[in-house]
C-alpha cells in the first residue's frame, strides 16, 4: 500500500468534496461563455465566430500545453498546484467579469485556462490520497463528473444573463470559484501525506512516456470524446436543421445530454461502490455508447434523436469515471499529474479538431457521422483492452 494513503486512516470527506467542488466551480467558467455568447458578440462588436474564440481558448490552451502544465503541477506539489490554479482562475474570472474590451477578456480567459489546467491535473492525486482504498473508485467517479456538472451550471447562468446582464452572471460565477478555493484551502490545511514536490520535469516526462497504462488511459479518453463531443456539440444544430427546432430548444437538448453524461459518472460510482471493478466496466460502457451513438443522427423523429443522444451520453459517462478510477491504481503518485496532463492534452486535441471535421462532414448528410463515431468507439475499446486485462 502507498504510505501516503496508509497515513490517512479514514476518508476525509470535507477534503474530497471540496476538491470535487473546486473542479465543478472551475468548469462553470467553461459553460458561462456559451450562455452569454450572443450578448458578448453584440456588446464588443464581434462576429459570433470571433466571440466563440472565448469558448475555444480553453481547449486551445489544453491542446497545446496540457502535458507541460501537468508536469509543472507535479513539480509544484499537489496542494500548491491546486490552490495556485484556483487563485489564478479566480482572479482571471473576476477580471473577465470587469473586462472593458474584447482583448482584455481574451487575456483573462487565457489565465482562466491556466488555472483550470493546474486544478484538474492535481485534483486526482489529492483525491486518491484523502480517501480510504475502499472509497477510491467511487471518489474518482465523483471527480469524473466535475466537467459535465460544472458546464451545465455554467450554461444555466443564461437565466442570470437574461435577468441582470452577463457581468452579473460572470461575477456570480467568479464568486462561486472564490468560495470553492477558500473551502479547498481550509479543508486541505491539515491533511497529511499529499503528493509533495515531485519528480524533475524531464524525469516525469520520461516516466509517463514509458508508462503504457498512462498512455492507454489518455488515448482511450480522447477516443471516447471523439463520440461524446460530436453528440454534445452538434445535437442542437442537427435538431434545428432536420426538425426545425429553435435555438433555445436545441440548447436545452444539448444541456440534457451533458447532464446525462454527468449522471453516467455518478452511476459508475454507485456500481464501483457495489463491487464492480472499473476495468470491467470500460468495454460494456463503450459498447453501449457506440450502439446508441450510431442511431443519434439517423433518428427519424426529434425526440428519438434527443433520447438516443442522452442515452449514449449516459452510458458513455461511465467511461471517464472508470478511467479516472484506474489512473491512481495503474500510475504511481509521482507520475499522476503528468499522466493527467497527457490525458488533458490528447483529449483537447480531439475537442479542437473532431467536432469541426464532423460539422463539415454533416454538410454532406448527417448520416455520415454514424460510421465515424462508431470508429472512434472502436479505437477507444482497443486502447481499453490492455486495461481490461489488467
Amino acid at each position: 500500500m502507498n504510505p501516503s494513503r496508509a497515513s490517512q486512516p479514514a476518508t476525509r470527506w470535507g477534503a474530497l468534496l471540496s476538491v470535487v467542488g473546486l473542479g465543478v466551480a472551475v468548469a462553470i467558467q467553461l459553460g458561462k461563455v456559451p450562455a452569454a455568447l450572443t450578448t458578448l458578440a453584440e456588446e464588443f462588436g464581434q462576429p459570433l465566430a470571433g466571440a466563440a474564440l472565448l469558448v475555444s481558448v480553453f481547449a486551445l490552451m489544453s491542446g497545446c500545453v496540457g502535458l507541460p502544465l501537468g508536469l509543472l503541477s507535479g513539480r509544484l506539489g499537489a496542494r500548491r498546484a491546486l490552490l495556485t490554479g484556483g487563485a489564478i482562475a479566480t482572479l482571471a474570472a473576476m477580471a473577465a467579469a470587469a473586462a472593458p474590451g474584447f482583448g482584455t477578456m481574451l487575456a483573462a480567459r487565457v489565465f482562466e485556462g491556466l488555472g483550470f489546467l493546474l486544478i484538474v491535473s492535481s485534483g486526482p492525486g489529492i483525491i486518491a490520497t484523502v480517501v480510504e482504498p475502499r472509497h477510491r473508485n467511487a471518489a474518482m467517479a465523483l471527480w469524473g463528473a466535475y466537467m459535465p456538472l460544472g458546464a451545465a451550471l455554467g450554461l444555466a447562468s443564461a437565466l442570470v444573463v437574461e435577468a441582470g446582464g452577463w457581468r452579473l452572471a460572470w461575477s456570480l460565477c467568479a464568486g462561486a470559484l472564490a468560495l470553492a478555493v477558500a473551502l479547498a484551502a481550509w479543508n486541505l490545511r491539515a491533511v497529511e501525506g499529499l503528493p509533495m514536490r515531485g519528480l524533475p520535469i524531464l524525469k516525469a516526462l520520461q516516466g509517463v512516456a514509458a508508462n503504457r497504462a498512462a498512455q492507454a488511459i489518455a488515448f482511450c479518453f480522447a477516443s471516447y470524446n471523439g463520440v461524446y463531443f460530436v453528440i454534445s456539440v452538434l445535437l442542437p444544430a442537427a435538431l434545428s436543421e432536420k426538425f426545425g427546432w429553435g435555438v433555445a430548444a436545441g440548447g436545452y437538448a444539448g444541456a440534457a445530454a451533458v447532464l446525462a453524461n454527468g449522471l453516467g459518472n455518478l452511476l459508475a460510482g454507485w456500481l464501483f461502490h457495489r463491487g464492480v471493478a472499473p476495468a470491467r466496466l470500460l468495454l460494456p460502457a463503450l459498447g453501449g455508447m457506440a450502439a446508441m451513438a450510431v442511431l443519434v443522427f439517423l433518428a427519424p423523429w426529434a425526440w428519438a434523436m434527443v433520447a438516443t443522444a442522452c442515452l449514449a451520453a449516459l452510458l458513455g459517462g461511465m467511461v471517464p469515471a472508470a478511467l479516472f478510477a484506474l489512473l491512481p491504481a495503474r500510475v504511481t503518485p509521482s507520475l499522476t499529474p503528468a499522466a493527467m496532463g497527457l490525458l488533458i492534452q490528447s483529449n483537447n486535441i480531439v475537442q479542437l479538431t473532431v467536432p469541426l471535421a464532423m460539422a463539415a462532414l454533416a454538410g454532406f448528410g448527417w448520416f455520415w457521422l454514424s460510421p465515424f463515431m462508431l470508429g472512434f468507439a472502436v479505437v477507444a475499446a482497443l486502447f481499453a483492452r490492455p486495461l481490461y486485462r489488467g
